[in-house]
């Protein structure tokens, strides 16, 4: 059960992936989609609070992007795509948080194998988002940018959880 805290977190930091994936885009002609940051914020808010905060975060939030930025078509496969990558690098991640775990490794990779996953095969079969042709073209781009979130969320997450620790979720304190 969440508590007042945890809805808050999940509601901010929703807001947080939004603000990131929409600041720095990059349109993809041939898909209709766009490259962008925020994966580096979905993976980090899921390994500073879990499964929970992470799903919420990364799919509202990134959906949300979606629709402000007038890619509304995708909206529906970010929602659940961005969602299910929270919610396992969530769920994978070590609890507390404490840093580059071997636990978090495997946790962001599949954070990782979802988003080319998940993108590729919407966009191949939906004709909306260019078929194989566009799938193949915004595999580099998708590859991108889970390479990014996992490079990049682990130092983020150690960052703020060492110099905000207020922030974490009290089950969530090391």
């Amino acid at each position: 059960m969440a508590n007042s805290k945890e809805i808050a977190t999940s509601i901010v930091f929703a807001a947080a992936v939004a603000a990131v994936t929409f600041v720095a885009k990059v349109p993809i002609p041939g898909t209709g989609g766009y490259f962008n940051f925020g994966d580096i914020m979905v993976m980090t808010t899921a390994l500073l609070f879990g499964w929970r905060v992470g799903a919420f975060a990364g799919g509202v939030g990134s959906a949300l992007a979606d629709l402000i930025g007038g890619y509304t078509q995708f909206a529906p496969v970010t929602f659940v795509v961005k969602g299910v990558e929270g919610f396992l690098v969530g769920l994978l991640r070590e609890s507390p948080f404490t840093g580059n775990s071997r636990r978090n490794v495997v946790a962001l990779i599949v954070g990782g194998v979802v988003i080319v996953t998940g993108y590729f095969l919407a966009e191949y079969y939906l004709p909306l988002f260019g078929g194989p042709a566009g799938a193949l073209e915004e595999l580099p781009f998708n590859l991108l940018q889970a390479g990014a979130g996992i490079i990049l969320s682990p130092f983020i997450a150690k960052k703020v959880a060492k110099s905000a620790p207020e922030l974490l979720l009290e089950d969530e304190v090391p």
